[in-house]
């Protein structure tokens, strides 16, 4: 999907309402472009309507999110963040926050863990499957993650 139609499904506004109508804005007085980010956005999104009605969120990798809306709970931004291998606490609403969530959640949350965390209940019979397939390889190497500290597989 493009950064319009996450505006629009953010704002619920026709990109001609919010303003983005593509990754990229011609820069004014000059044959540049820019990419585009949530500072270019008019309307406001979802999850500050929730945030300010008293709701806690948590947002997690949408697209056009960057710079993130400061809400009650926790918003990390999508690919568009300055931040090329995954996600990191600078980058999003809260970084204690995301932190904190970080070193409790473990690997699975980690962006730069190459192996699923293990099925939980309600988890489904494909999903399983697929744990018990790509826990069975040996990672070849491994480094320490940058977030969590912990062990992670680098893909060879």
């Amino acid at each position: 999907m493009s950064f319009p139609a996450w505006s629009s499904f953010a704002t619920g506004l026709a990109p001609g309402r919010h303003g983005i109508f593509d990754f990229t804005q011609k820069q004014d007085g000059a044959y540049r472009i820019r990419f585009v980010n949530a500072a270019d956005r008019a309307g406001e999104p979802f999850w500050m309507r929730a945030s300010r009605a008293g709701r806690r969120v948590l947002c997690l990798g949408v697209p056009a999110t960057f710079p993130p809306d400061r809400v009650d709970g926790l918003l990390v931004p999508g690919f568009d963040a300055p931040v090329s291998t995954g996600s990191d606490a600078a980058a999003a609403s809260d970084p204690a926050l995301y932190t904190r969530v970080a070193a409790r959640a473990g690997r699975g949350w980690c962006p730069t863990s190459t192996k699923p965390r293990a099925p939980t209940a309600g988890t489904n019979a494909p999903s399983r499957r697929y744990w018990r397939a790509s826990s069975a390889r040996p990672p070849s190497r491994s480094k320490r993650c940058a977030n969590c500290a912990r062990r992670v597989a680098i893909p060879s």
